[in-house]
């Protein structure tokens, strides 16, 4: 009885795969038993995995008869598999959003120790401002390559986009 209600509370990997055992066993014990309650079982969890996916009950209920326990052991398996997936692909985009706001932050910072010393202090604390509203990589890299070519700090307050 525990293992039906851990498939049909199933909200985790772990949790489908104590399910998945859970299958395991009863195909052990049903294949003693005969084939009329192995089938109801295989509609049971079949019914359950199929809305389980977000089909509506009506669409699941129909299916009833159309899948061996061990087709939804099989599917079972296909779902513990699969079912990381989108977490892992989301992990992925924000891995890689994080990673472009750490180095857009970097950036920044080493502009502004680079403004600050070629040109002070003063000047770079009003730079620091443009770089803060700024996120785009290549316009960072126009006021890195402005600082190295700028002969004063107003010259490279102009390039850099900040009013006198």
């Amino acid at each position: 009885m525990r293992g039906l209600v851990l498939f049909e509370q199933s909200r985790s990997v772990a949790d489908l795969g104590r399910a998945a055992e859970f299958v395991e066993a009863l195909l052990r014990r049903l294949a003693r038993d005969g084939s009329e309650l192995e089938a109801a079982f295989a509609d049971w969890l079949n019914v359950l995995a199929l809305r389980m996916d977000g089909i509506p009950a009506p669409v699941a209920e129909a299916s009833r008869g159309k899948k061996t326990l061990k087709e939804v052991r099989m599917t079972l398996a296909d779902r513990v598999a699969e079912w990381p997936k989108p977490y892992i692909q989301q992990g992925r985009e924000e891995g890689i959003s994080l990673g472009r706001e750490e180095g857009i932050t970097h950036e920044r910072r080493l502009l502004r120790r680079l403004a600050a010393e070629r040109f002070g202090t003063a000047t770079a604390e009003r730079l620091a401002a443009a770089l803060a509203m700024q996120a785009d990589p290549e316009r960072l890299a126009e006021i890195g390559v402005a600082i190295v070519r700028c002969a004063t700090a107003d010259e490279l307050l102009r390039a850099a986009g900040v009013s006198a």
